[in-house]
């Protein structure tokens, strides 16, 4: 599934601000692979750092399609389209991108992004 990633991302690098379909489905695959972590190795500490290094470097390494630079896009998109719906979703949503931002190579360039993008509106 990861090379399946790598080879998206390097066809169609121009895409990165416009397509959200590899962030939704990178934060399944992050969440089905943490699932499997917790119920195989008993929520082992041990696995689950091994787990978030492995994540972290799958982002450090794929410099064609970087979620700190996509994040930011992706949570600006789910937050306009959510604004008329309610709070729950816009809770889970955000929950989802905590969850991937933790793994991230590169919180600061995430932050510097989100944040322009809150002062443009």
């Amino acid at each position: 599934m990861i090379q399946k990633y790598d080879k998206v991302l390097i066809e169609k690098p121009k895409d990165l601000l416009e397509k959200t379909d590899y962030v939704n489905e990178f934060i399944q695959f992050y969440e089905n692979e943490y699932k499997l972590t917790l119920s195989v190795f008993h929520a082992n500490n041990l696995f689950i750092i091994n787990f978030k290094e492995v994540i972290e470097n799958i982002q450090s390494n794929n410099l064609s399609y970087n979620n700190s630079y996509i994040l930011p896009f992706y949570l600006d998109q789910q937050m306009q389209k959510l604004s008329n719906n309610s709070i729950k979703d816009a809770i889970t949503c955000i929950d989802k991108v905590i969850m991937i931002f933790s793994s991230l190579p590169d919180k600061d360039i995430f932050i510097d992004i989100y944040r322009n993008l809150v002062n443009l509106i």
